[in-house]
């Protein structure tokens, strides 16, 4: 009987083992703030934008994380991008086809939208 115990013993230690490290991979744990992509067409552009949303976690956001009339990089972790296949007019400005960075001034009453053609900036 004490055998039986023994072995049953050595093979659940070593199920759990390879289970746990049998893959070769490290676990890996969600982002706080995760990673997501959209996409859509309007007209004949292809829009995709690539972000991740911010964890707010009961913390205020407007005013505090994020402070008034300072730019801040749209998203968290990375860089907020926005690609547009053709060329877009966006507030009467004419913006050529490409990958931008999203970075916003927000103030109480208004936001500043700024298109950083340096993505990686």
């Amino acid at each position: 009987m004490k055998n039986l115990y023994k072995i049953s013993s050595l093979v659940f230690i070593m199920f759990c083992t390879t289970l746990l490290y049998g893959q070769g991979q490290p676990l890996v744990f969600p982002r706080a703030s995760p990673a997501n992509t959209l996409s859509t067409v309007i007209g004949v552009t292809n829009i995709e934008m690539h972000y991740s949303s911010p964890s707010v976690q009961g913390r205020i956001l407007w005013g505090e994380i994020v402070p008034y009339d300072q730019v801040w990089r749209a998203g968290a972790n990375e860089n907020t991008t926005i690609s547009f296949d053709t060329p877009v007019t966006i507030g009467g400005k004419s913006i050529t086809a490409g990958t931008y960075s999203l970075h916003m001034i927000p103030t109480e009453s208004d936001w500043t939208v700024i298109l950083n053609s340096d993505h990686d900036a």
